[in-house]
């Protein structure tokens, strides 16, 4: 279980985790090309996360980045390792912020 506060983010931890959040939808734009509704649902996944840098506390928001990355993964049909990637990705991001992804 993630033992972290609930503060809020400061604007470097924002800008860090914004900045991951492009590498992630950059890697996903170029594994292959998605339907329509797949980019659709990634695009919103992903602005849904932004959104929530705003409004939600550290804890609320890994949990929330936890369950949009499943969301996507399973979505997607992804691969074991492409699944890593992402996971990868993403504590890369909130590596220092969290210190690791659960």
């Amino acid at each position: 279980m993630l033992e972290t506060s609930n503060e809020p983010f400061t604007e470097d931890d924002t800008a860090r985790i914004l900045s991951g959040l492009q590498q992630l939808k950059a890697y996903l734009t170029e594994l292959t090309s998605w339907s329509a509704e797949q980019t659709t649902l990634v695009n919103e996944k992903l602005e849904y996360l932004q959104d929530a840098l705003k409004r939600q506390g550290r804890r609320d928001w890994i949990h929330t980045a936890r369950g949009v990355v499943v969301t996507i993964v399973v979505a997607l049909a992804l691969n074991a390792e492409q699944a890593h990637i992402i996971w990868n990705l993403l504590g890369n991001a909130i590596h220092g912020i969290f210190g690791y992804l659960p």
